[in-house]
């Protein structure tokens, strides 16, 4: 609705034009007329409400829980807002801005005469205190200064969501991976202090705080204005960079998912699909009864395995193009020449081989070009292969995962299904977060008639889910995404809108179906229930989707997180042909796998991404375990905004040999399992050695001699993560024997790789 919005600015009065979203909260109403008249909701005195509207306003606890709704407003209502008049009324300076600090400073407060105590207890505060003031708010945790006190202040979630920490702390006594953003104005106090097994660096330091800050209440009151503001500032400029980023990813994606629709592209797609053995071999498995499947999803299955098995090719490092080697190291990266940009490509990756050439790989965002190199990571698997889809007559969707992946959905028996060509898998939804221990948080699914955000599909979690969305407001993410697939909806025919509007009303319900628990019955029969049967037997983890990631060296998934959720997964991502693979499965699971792309012991060694020999453990636990350059998987960094997000990114596989699949238990498989235990051991060592050295145990006057809470230990320093990281790695090689027994790495969250 629109309200008509009254307040003065430049001494003017100014009335503009407020839209308001029904569904938002009283918080986000307060904050969007702090937007626009730069009040501070604490500071807003409106007209034009009734009293009790008036209260939940103005109220912060209210303001979380209650809906716009229920203050009462109507559709062109008129209200005035202006500020409260206060005793105290200094200019409201940026926390984070030492040059509107000092501003702020020559401006100093002149308090009433008729209210003011005397000179000695109630002077205002000097420039120079006011300057002092601002450094030492930004240089110390809040609660030294106000104690217990709740303030609206910069914040930051840490220690996993559940304490909120000033900015101070966020940026001094937590790692920067253990933060998240914090999008609330409600006022508390700092809980660095009170973090299980932390030290707040600032605990000791309240004396001295509080004697920098007078304890008299004009001063007092311009340190909370700083606060309030600066928190103001902080999550407007969150929430703005968070809607630029969701609005360039979905502008991206959407300009992508257009160009499959060309008809020239699709039949040069048709030219190298083999379509009419793929047809056959389908038909083959419903005739005798091995695959229970329609022919189209069955025709689906068979263009995965061949795309994965025969025509497309993972690459970890890029193979050198004058001598063939595979022995190729990341040098970097630069930027893509005319021929290559003209292909989309944003970035180069450049390659070493031991001879001393180098090799480009140009990471490509052109469906069609992608046909003739086949190769890449992620998302050049999915553009090239969305193509064959389209090229097939498929109704395809481009599927982006915010926490870096991409894949493909595609409608058959009345629903979208979930399909990824990089690990051969069909209507497996939960794999990510059940099998490869993906924590999603935005999933958006693009095509040339919608955009729709599918998160739920491929999450059982959406309460913690929902908690990790922080980019920008739920309301305006789906006002946004409504609006994007209205525009696509009005260019399309009355028989296709009336059939598209049904659809969207069976998977809006569907969706829901995935917040509802499951009963212990239902979990017993869905793996029997056919693939029509929508929200039931999405919502049960099929055996295929407990399975860790399959495609990159073992290195490679270990440092993204994406081995396996759990042990068992771990070990089917190691060993593939522990799934079971009946033709039946809704998988990808056929006798195609067996036919055309089943690895044998030599193809196991390069699909885990160890290429033809297997390394020793030694030489695993030898490995610096820094990250490479060419770490990224679905998204590409480009200085052009035109660079598609879904381009991806790891190094070159030759194709398996076709044989069929050993038994689970082969020499090969333990010897790749073994490896990925002592590469992972020898992970942990490595991240305990750098929290040591970064960090610290946190146990006062530590007898350790290589930890940072040991007063006798000589520290680096702590801006040279470099050689931080090389003395953690010497350490490493040298064993257990100077880790800090006092260390509780449970605890503690563990560096990011990118430490």
């Amino acid at each position: 609705m629109k309200i008509e919005v009254e307040y003065e600015e430049d001494g003017k009065s100014v009335t503009t034009t407020l839209d308001v979203e029904s569904d938002s909260s009283v918080e986000e109403f307060a904050m969007q007329l702090y937007s626009l008249t730069s009040i501070p909701p604490q500071e807003q005195a409106l007209t034009g409400l009734n009293e009790e509207a008036a209260r939940k306003l103005h109220n912060a606890a209210e303001q979380e829980k209650s809906a716009i709704a229920t203050l009462g407003l109507k559709d062109g209502q008129k209200i005035s807002v202006k500020k409260k008049q206060s005793q105290s009324t200094g200019t409201t300076t940026p926390l984070s801005t030492a040059s509107t600090a000092s501003t702020a400073a020559t401006a100093a407060p002149t308090p009433d005469p008729a209210t003011s105590a005397p000179a000695s207890t109630q002077a205002p505060p000097s420039a120079t205190e006011l300057m002092v003031l601002s450094m030492c708010l930004q240089q110390c945790c809040s609660r030294s200064f106000f104690g217990e006190e709740a303030l609206m202040q910069p914040s930051a979630l840490a220690a996993n969501g559940e304490k909120a920490v000033c900015m101070t702390c966020a940026q001094t006594c937590n790692q920067p991976n253990t933060l998240r953003p914090r999008l609330s104005s409600r006022p508390f106090v700092c809980g660095c202090a009170s973090i299980p097994n932390h030290e707040c660096l600032f605990s000791a330091r309240s004396l001295v705080a509080a004697d920098a800050l007078p304890n008299h209440g004009p001063t007092r009151d311009q340190a909370r204005t700083f606060m309030s503001v600066a928190a103001r500032q902080m999550i407007d400029s969150q929430l703005s960079k968070g809607k630029e980023d969701v609005q360039r990813r979905i502008t991206s994606q959407i300009r992508e998912v257009m160009t499959y629709e060309n008809p020239l592209w699709q039949e040069e797609a048709r030219k190298v699909i083999p379509i009419e053995r793929l047809q056959r071999r389908a038909q083959e498995l419903i005739s005798s009864g091995e695959s229970k499947l329609d022919i189209r999803d069955e025709l689906m299955n068979q263009l995965l395995s061949w795309f994965k098995g025969e025509f497309f090719k993972w690459v970890n490092n890029a193979p050198c193009d004058t001598c063939g080697s595979e022995s190729t190291q990341g040098i970097g990266g630069t930027r893509p020449n005319a021929s290559e940009a003209s292909f989309g490509a944003g970035i180069v990756e450049l390659y070493r081989c031991p001879s001393g050439h180098i090799t480009r790989f140009p990471r490509y965002n052109h469906a069609l070009k992608l046909l003739s190199t086949r190769r890449g990571r992620c998302g050049e698997w999915v553009q090239a292969f969305m193509l064959c889809c389209r090229a097939l007559g498929y109704e395809t969707r481009n599927v982006h995962d915010y926490t870096d992946h991409v894949w493909v959905e595609y409608f058959s028996e009345d629903r979208w299904i979930h399909c990824d060509p990089c690990e051969a898998r069909r209507d497996a939804p939960l794999l990510y977060e059940q099998g490869w221990g993906k924590k999603l948080t935005y999933t958006i699914a693009a095509s040339k008639e919608e955009v729709i955000d599918v998160t739920r599909r491929y999450t059982k979690q959406w309460h913690e889910v929902e908690e990790r969305r922080t980019m920008c407001p739920e309301s305006w993410l789906q006002s946004y995404l409504a609006s994007l697939t209205q525009m696509q909806f009005m260019a399309q025919s009355p028989a296709r809108q009336a059939e598209l509007l049904r659809r969207r009303t069976k998977e809006r319900a569907e969706l829901d179906a995935q917040l509802q628990p499951q009963s212990a019955s239902a979990s017993a029969t869905s793996s029997t229930s056919s693939p029509a049967s929508s929200s039931s037997a999405a919502a049960a983890v099929k055996e295929e989707e407990h399975q860790g990631r399959t495609t990159g060296s073992v290195e490679w998934r270990v440092q993204r997180g994406e081995l396996g959720a759990d042990e068992i997964a771990r070990q089917r991502a190691l060993q593939p042909e522990l799934i079971n693979k009946s033709p039946a499965s809704s998988s990808t699971a056929t006798a195609t796998a067996t036919a055309t792309a089943a690895p044998s012991k030599a193809a196991a060694s390069v699909a885990a991404g160890t290429c033809s020999t297997q390394p020793t453990a030694d030489k695993l636990a030898s490995l610096s375990l820094t990250p490479s350059t060419t770490s990224t998987d679905s998204t590409v960094s480009s200085s052009s905004s035109t660079s598609s997000s879904s381009s991806s990114s790891s190094s070159s596989v030759a194709p398996a040999p076709q044989t069929p699949p050993s038994s689970s238990s082969t020499p090969a498989a333990s010897a790749v399992s073994d490896i990925a235990a002592a590469k992972e051991r020898t992970k942990l060592l490595f991240q305990r050695y750098l929290i040591q050295l970064q960090r610290g145990c946190g146990v006062k006057d530590c007898s350790t001699s290589k930890c940072k809470s040991n007063p006798s230990f000589q520290q680096l320093p702590s801006t040279d993560v470099k050689e931080i990281a090389k003395l953690a790695l010497e350490l490493t090689k040298q064993g257990t024997k100077d880790v800090c027994p006092n260390l509780n790495i449970a605890a503690k969250q563990q560096p990011s790789s990118s430490s």
